[in-house]
């Protein structure tokens, strides 16, 4: 079933001027030229959303929305792919800036990144934040609700490996009391094993200049440390302190894989392989309580039944059985590298290490707190209370200004073998899951009757999700539904009679028709603004087609659109 077609403003857009209409230049398409002395039906169209100048994630990094907007700047924004689950990169399909028309409010959030200050938000309060799985206007926030907020992530691998080498030769370093890294070092003769734990790190490891013991004998060695942020501190302290120290915890022994164990050994592990007897792994766990290596010995017995003792070494050592240590062998050695591959028994070293690659952080939503909602603004905002700017986002409809998701909400219900199936504008045009879940409530019930009405026919209507957490919210209704604006039935689209008709049969709303006339005339209609037929505001303009359908050359449907924005102020 095909997306529904591209409606064409009336006039060319100046690109001189923040693309408003050129009232006095070329019409969009000739045959609006041609056509526009006859009689033109006129429908309301219904609002979308604005939004203010605050700093957005693009590909070239934070860049302001001022700045992208005049600008045009061919940048790709960071987006949310709601079904998928996924943070990713989308187009600019258009840019927009128009004088301010609503209140600005200050959204201050709990900050889920690097370091602990707060986040603040400048937008317009109808603009909607991403809560709960549903769109929330910012006038309708309140204090201490969760938003969604962009954040970095670590893959299960990298946790492994921090987890692992702090069990081992890593020490965390404190930045501040919510924010936490990791450091390592190892001598010269070990560089092989240090180049392949900085490989596997990526970006959040840095190695730096390295140094000499300051005792007799000591050798040269390599260091680094972690990057600092909010994913690798949050398992850092959830993990791995207790009273703000490093303390072995049951939520550190019950994340533990076997890559991390590998790692734990590979850094404090050893073991002697001869003739006479069968190999016994050893863990080095002197800087340890009594309390911290039982947790230890009770995750190895739990966890892959392998069997081990405490013994006292100039302090605590773990033992591994001889069945216990090559249960364990057969399970970490697809993570041993090469430099340390003299760890395992023989039958092992063939094989070549799985981890042969870095990984990287990625980004996905948290939820965070509000902190306060203010009308006062912060001071890099004061000046810049003209304009308000928004983005028009390729297929995900939404971005990022910390937690902002803005979106589209044109809506397809198709009938297709006798099944629903509700799609947004594109295929891969996303619906809010609230939305979705109202139109299901809506049409699930109606399938039936539209089965009878259409008689077998392959059917798609198209409409518009509107009302509240939509567009201007409870201007339209007070809650969610659905409005309708054009059916086709195979290749044949339905005259508007028809479209009420059918309307009426399965009880539906219809964009509601204004009146009708010339171009000219729709224009000296728009132009000074009128209200809405749904209550006491402007509306946002006017659809409009021939009173008798024509299509261009081309074959599409000649149907225009003019908005009380578009107009030159």
């Amino acid at each position: 079933m095909n997306t529904y077609h591209k409606i064409h403003t009336v006039y060319k857009r100046d690109p001189e001027n923040n693309l408003k209409t050129l009232l006095e230049g070329e019409y969009a398409k000739p045959e609006f030229e041609y056509l526009q002395n006859n009689i033109w039906d006129w429908d309301e169209k219904i609002d979308g959303c604005l939004h203010y100048t605050n700093k957005i994630c693009t590909d070239k990094g934070l860049l302001m929305i001022g700045k992208i907007v005049e600008k045009k700047l061919p940048v790709k924004i960071l987006s949310y792919n709601l079904y998928k689950g996924v943070v990713e990169y989308k187009e600019i399909k258009h840019y927009h800036k128009e004088k301010k028309q609503r209140d600005f409010l200050c959204i201050s959030v709990k900050s889920k990144n690097k370091g602990c200050r707060p986040k603040y938000i400048t937008c317009t309060d109808n603009h909607k934040f991403f809560s709960k799985n549903k769109w929330v206007q910012a006038k309708d926030l309140k204090k201490g609700q969760l938003v969604s907020h962009l954040s970095e992530k670590l893959p299960e691998e990298l946790k492994q490996i921090i987890l692992g080498t702090l069990l081992g030769d890593s020490s965390i370093n404190k930045s501040s009391k919510t924010t936490r890294g990791f450091s390592f070092l190892h001598s010269i003769t070990q560089s092989g094993y240090f180049s392949y734990k900085k490989m596997l790190l990526g970006k959040i490891f840095n190695e730096c200049k390295g140094s000499k013991g300051g005792f007799s004998g000591s050798k040269e060695n390599r260091r680094g440390n972690s990057i600092v942020n909010r994913a690798i501190s949050d398992l850092i302290i959830n993990c791995c302190e207790k009273n703000t120290k490093k303390h072995v915890t049951k939520n550190w022994v019950n994340n533990l894989t076997p890559i991390g164990i590998a790692f734990w050994y590979m850094d404090d592990g050893s073991t002697n392989f001869n003739e006479k007897q069968r190999a016994r792994v050893r863990f080095a766990t002197n800087s340890f309580n009594d309390n911290e290596v039982i947790l230890l010995q009770r995750m190895f017995k739990i966890k892959y039944n392998i069997d081990s003792k405490i013994f006292d070494y100039k302090g605590n050592v773990l033992c591994l059985s001889a069945d216990g240590s090559e249960k364990l062998f057969s399970i970490i050695f697809p993570y041993i590298c090469d430099s340390m591959k003299y760890k395992l028994p023989k039958k092992y070293k063939k094989y070549p290490c799985v981890l042969n690659s870095p990984f990287d952080t990625y980004l996905d939503i948290i939820d965070t707190e509000i902190l306060f909602i203010s009308k006062n603004m912060p001071k890099q905002a004061i000046r810049q209370q003209t304009y308000q700017y928004d983005l028009s986002i390729e297929d995900n409809s939404n971005y990022f200004t910390n937690s902002i998701l803005v979106h589209n909400t044109n809506i397809r219900i198709i009938l297709e073998d006798e099944q629903l199936i509700i799609k947004g504008k594109q295929e891969k045009s996303q619906i809010q899951k609230s939305l979705y879940t109202k139109l299901e409530a809506i049409f699930q019930p109606r399938l039936k009757s539209m089965i009878e009405v259409f008689k077998n026919n392959d059917i798609c209507m198209y409409g518009e999700g509107f009302g509240t957490h939509i567009q201007k919210g409870g201007n339209y209704r007070p809650d969610q539904g659905f409005i309708l604006f054009d059916i086709k039935i195979g290749s044949w689209w339905l005259k508007r009679k028809d479209v009420i008709e059918i309307a009426k049969i399965l009880n539906m709303d219809v964009v509601p028709k204004i009146g009708e006339g010339t171009l000219h005339e729709m224009i000296d209609y728009v132009e000074p603004g009128f209200n809405s037929t749904f209550g006491d505001f402007i509306a946002e303009g006017i659809v409009a087609r021939p009173k008798i359908e024509l299509k261009a050359r081309s074959g599409e449907r000649i149907i225009t659109k003019l908005k009380y924005k578009d107009f030159i102020r």
